[in-house]
């Protein structure tokens, strides 16, 4: 049995993928996912603990300003938010590496 080859149109091809777009593409949605787990774990805060979005980012892993539930959720979510944040750092080091 012959091997049949196919063929795109002429005047197309396919973009490729590069290494840095991969590493662009997962701080993107490492980030946005991060965001989401964040936000959603921001109505168990305590009221004193809900500034400007800025310096949430900066107290958004501190127990202390969460609501004896909302420091349970944040325990459990932890080990996801660490991943998270390697995976954005990862995302990072691939894009500047490649570009």
């Amino acid at each position: 049995m012959a091997a049949q080859l196919s063929r795109t149109p002429l005047g197309t091809r396919e973009a490729p993928i590069t290494t840095s777009t991969v590493g662009l593409l997962l701080f993107v949605a490492a980030g946005g996912v991060y965001l989401v787990v964040i936000q959603r774990l921001s109505v168990h805060r305590v009221l004193s603990s809900r500034p400007w979005l800025l310096r949430t980012w900066t107290r958004s892993l501190d127990t202390r300003t969460y609501t004896p539930k909302g420091q349970i959720l944040l325990a459990k979510r932890l080990p996801w938010i660490i991943a998270l944040l390697v995976l954005e750092i990862v995302g990072v080091i691939l894009f500047v590496a490649y570009t």
